[in-house]
This record gives structure tokens, sequence and C-alpha cells, in this order.
């Protein structure tokens, strides 16, 4: 049996300032000995890392904008080399929080197969959200679980711009639902080089283009709007590196 070695990194908030910013979210993978191979996400705006709270300017509106929220739920991640399955998350839902730096999990994937291709869906099964609320990264405490009848957030975004004509200029996105015909779990595929360190980047500023803040600014429950969100959404993740 190979030995499996582990990589852990411990970011503390007393260094998170000192700390490159642009890697929020990192899934670490347990791999076989002589494997350095991992996953990390980067939440970014316009090429650089995205941190809550701070002023943006956003070229399309030629004004200033600032993410005050971002939060989603990944599922079922898998790794696969060719048709066969190599990795999963030793979790089968993550909660990925832009306010959260230590989120941490982990893989394990045979050395000897080479993945090329890493899957996950976009939010909570019908089964799952039709169970009621759960502990750990399904807490309703997390802020992203509505009732047992439309069930989870499967992505939150909230932020404020000018050229939103809300209240107080904020726009939110509460993307969910389980039920037909308002399903807004979405499968994510991306393909991936050979080897080496996975970074999955989300682009906020290139949803936001796709989006119009002046006239689509609040997506609260499950309907045509929010599928045609999710869709977006889950278009929106590429490999960055």
């Amino acid at each position: 049996m190979q030995k499996l070695t582990k990589s852990f990194i411990y970011m503390h908030s007393e260094i998170i300032p000192y700390i490159h910013r642009s890697i929020l979210f990192i899934i670490f993978i347990i791999m076989a000995e002589s494997s350095d191979a991992q996953i990390k996400f980067e939440i970014s705006f316009g090429g650089e890392g995205l941190i809550a709270g701070k002023q943006y300017y956003y070229k399309k509106i030629k004004d200033s904008i600032k993410i005050e929220q971002l939060r989603f739920y990944i599922s079922e991640m898998k790794i696969y080399s060719g048709k066969e399955e190599v990795g999963k998350a030793a979790k089968e839902h993550i909660l990925v929080d832009l306010a959260d730096l230590k989120t941490i999990r982990y893989l394990i994937t045979d050395k000897l197969k080479t993945p090329d291709r890493i899957q996950f869906k976009l939010g909570i099964d019908s089964l799952t959200s039709s169970s009621g609320a759960f502990g750990g990264d399904l807490d309703p405490t997390n802020g992203l679980y509505w009732t047992w009848q439309s069930g989870y957030i499967n992505f939150k975004l909230e932020g404020k711009t000018a050229a939103c004509p809300a209240r107080n200029n904020l726009f939110q996105y509460h993307i969910g639902g389980y039920q037909y015909p308002f399903n807004a779990m979405r499968e994510v595929e991306l393909d991936i080089e050979k080897g080496g360190e996975i970074l999955i980047e989300f682009p906020i500023e290139e949803l936001l283009n796709n989006t119009d803040l002046s006239k689509e600014y609040e997506i609260m429950s499950p309907n045509k709007k929010a599928m045609r969100m999710a869709d977006k959404i889950a278009k929106n993740f590429r490999i960055k590196r």
C-alpha cells in the first residue's frame, strides 16, 4: 500500500493581512507520496483577488462597486482521468465563503492516473434540500437556507454600486431552489492540464458584465430569472492554471 502524505496550511487571522489574498479558498489533496498537486479557488475582480467590502472601479459603469457577500455551495467534487474517477472530495457539500479564508478540504487521488478533468455541482441536490436543514457546512446559521419547501440558497452575491437603483444601491442575487421547473443546481466541468497546481477562478466582473445592474438587481426566490442566473454562474468558473 502506498504511503499517503498530507499538505497543510493554516491561515491565522493575525497574519491574513500579510498573505497574498488572491488565493481565498483552498482545497487540499491527500496525494500518494511524491505527488504535489493541489486545488485552489480564486475569487477575483479585475484580475486581482477579491476582498469583501473593498471598493473597486468597475469599467462597465465607469463607477465604483463593492462586493459585500459572496457564498456558494460546491457538491460532489470529483477528478477524472479519462472516464475513470481518480479522486473526490472527502465532504459531499462544501461551503465557499468570501469571508472565510480557512476553508480546507481534502481529496484522494491515485498518482498513477493523470487527471485531465474536474467536475463538481454548484448547489445542493434535491434530496438533501427536501430533507430539511443539517449541520456543518449546511447549517442554517450560514445564511444559505430558506425553508424545507425552497431548500438551500446555492449562490448568494450581494454588493453595492451607484448603477443600481435599488434602496441603498444594493444588488442581491440569492440563487436556489430544487423543485421542478426551478431546480437551480448546475453541473460544472473543466478540463485541467496534466499535473501540478489547479487554480479554479471565479471572476466576479465577468459575471456582472453579463448582467444589467440597472434593471436586474434583485433575485430572491426560485423563478425563471434565477434559472438564467444559475446558468451564467455555472459558466463563469474557469481554470486559471
